[in-house]
């Protein structure tokens, strides 16, 4: 069972796209899904606690035209809330992102 602490929509628009963070204890779930057109979102982390480092596992589309729905790029980086991730989504894609605090 699954307990959100805190749920944010960082952006969205009916039938095109949205961005969902969703926070347990001190780790954050960010989900973004796309429809229509390929696009890139930009993510801003602000509701990141300040002060404090992320490591910031990023699963995203691989394939640019959205056929290839078994291939998932997978990245790591180093963020705060001062940083802006950007999604760059297939048609009909997503983006999976999860913070965890680096001092854990």
């Amino acid at each position: 069972m699954t307990i959100w602490d805190d749920t944010k929509v960082i952006q969205g628009e009916m039938g095109r796209f949205i961005t969902i963070a969703r926070r347990s204890h001190d780790k954050w779930m960010v989900g973004s899904m796309n429809a229509g057109e390929r696009r890139r979102l930009e993510i801003p982390l602000d509701f990141l606690e300040s002060g404090r480092t992320y490591e910031a596992l990023i699963c995203s589309d691989q394939s640019p035209d959205g056929s290839a729905k078994t291939k998932v790029d997978v990245v790591k980086k180093e963020v705060t809330s001062e940083s802006i991730l950007v999604a760059d989504m297939a048609f009909n894609g997503g983006q999976a992102i999860v913070l965890t605090p680096k001092d854990q």
